[in-house]
This record gives structure tokens, sequence and C-alpha cells, in this order.
């Protein structure tokens, strides 16, 4: 199953955490306000925002920042091989911004993009070093495609 897949099925499967929506409706959304970016081994979307302004304007996924005045990356959707999602984000910002579901409430969370991507990089090497062979995200066992809120830090959506 590719990353793209997996989240249709999350986006299927837990309606609740996506505002009712489908993947394909907020695909929709962020090919006219952001970037959708697909393929094999990842999957990520997201738009450039406003860090720290009201989190009910960066939550609204269709409303538009002026780009020029944008520092942070919200990230909608993500999964697979985060740390090379990284490396075709548009351009670079400071800061991204996912929400996370926690016991029944939606936040908004805010973080360095180095330390995201130092994060990630870190991950995709301890699989490799527990599997003693290079990350092929679509067998890896425990994704977070299958964890709402992106439970193990992988991938993030609202």
């Amino acid at each position: 199953m590719t990353p793209y897949e997996r989240l249709v099925a999350l986006y299927d499967r837990q309606p609740e955490i996506c505002g009712g929506k489908s993947l394909a409706w907020y695909i929709d959304v962020y090919c006219r306000h952001g970037f959708v970016f697909s393929r094999p081994d990842f999957f990520i979307m997201g738009r450039p925002v406003v860090a720290f302004l009201d989190p009910e304007k960066i939550m609204q996924c269709d409303f538009d920042f002026h780009w020029h005045r944008c520092d942070c990356w919200q990230i909608e959707a993500m999964a697979g091989n985060c740390a090379k999602a990284f490396d075709i984000m548009p351009w670079p910002l400071p800061w991204l911004c996912f929400c996370r579901w926690f016991q029944d409430k939606r936040g908004l969370r805010f973080v360095e993009t180095h330390r995201a991507l130092r994060f990630f990089r870190s991950e995709t090497l301890n699989q490799e070093n527990r599997d003693g062979r290079p990350q092929d995200s679509n067998d890896r066992p425990n994704d977070s495609a299958d964890h709402p809120g992106g439970a193990s830090g992988h991938e993030h959506q609202c």
C-alpha cells in the first residue's frame, strides 16, 4: 500500500479527525492554496502560513495568507518517508505546524523546520539500522498513517 493509499484509508476510516471531509476534498483545497506531492515513497500536502497567528485562521485551510509574509509550513497530511518529503518543499521556511489529536482535542503544534528534519532523518537512519537495509516506506511495519494524529511522528493531519 502506498502512503497515499494509507492516507485515503485513514481519512475514510476516521472522518471525525478530518472534519468529515475526504482526502480528495483536502487535495483539491491544497492544490489551490498550497502544495500536494505524491510519490510511491511519500505523500505530503500543506500550505504557507504565518506562524503563531490565530490558530483558527491557520486551521481554515482555504484562508489565503500573503505568501511573502509566511514563515511556516502548515502540514495537512504526511506519510511515508518524511525525510524525503522535506527535500521537495516549495521553498524554505523556518517553522512548520501540524495538528495532533489528543484526548478528543485537536491541537496545533509548531516546531522549527530544522528540528523536524533532523528528527525525520534520524528516524529513517534508525529504521535502516534496525533492518540492516535502506528504508522502503511501503514495507514499514509501524508507519504512522495507521495512527491518527501522527502518534509515531511520521504523518500528521488535521
